[in-house]
């Protein structure tokens, strides 16, 4: 008796339960009230620990572990692999550089020189889904259709 009126009170002093239509959440949030409160206690019992945590420092503690940094943000395409790399949406005013890596763009920007091509290709920073603009200029270096002006000096620019 006294072991079922200690978890109550353990468990009823932080409750993880919330009220649902659903019959099983009840018993799933119950589940894992009794997996924490439980660790709790083996917690507490253990010799090594000289400073046992208060019940609600230990939940953040393994809340905090559970999550492990995991964050709802996005990362920036530079940090992800290339492998995981989307095309991103384009704003209206600019749309942005895929395919030639920032130091190649931005590096050495004397030897991209213009180049032309036999086909027509759409222009990598002026071209959009309603209004198609087409060059037969292309960056020697980067390999990318570009219009001459302005889009050539905006594209090797740092914008």
């Amino acid at each position: 008796m006294g072991g079922v009126n200690r978890f109550d009170h353990l468990r009823c002093s932080y409750d993880v339960s919330r009220r649902s239509k659903k019959w099983w959440f009840r018993l799933f949030y119950f589940c894992i009230d009794l997996c924490i409160v439980n660790s709790f206690l083996l917690y507490t019992t253990n010799k090594r620990v000289h400073n046992p945590l208060f019940q609600l420092h230990f939940r953040l503690s393994l809340a905090r572990g559970l999550i492990n940094g995991y964050t709802s943000i996005k990362r920036s395409l530079e940090s992800e692999p290339q492998y995981l790399k989307k095309k991103p949406k384009m704003s209206n005013n600019s749309q942005k550089k895929i395919g030639v890596d920032k130091e190649i763009r931005l590096s050495n920007v004397g030897i991209h020189k213009h180049e032309k091509i036999e086909t027509w290709r759409r222009c990598r920073m002026c071209s959009t889904k309603t209004n198609n603009k087409r060059s037969k200029i292309q960056c020697s270096t980067c390999k990318v259709a570009l219009c001459v002006v302005p889009c050539f000096d905006l594209f090797h620019s740092s914008i």
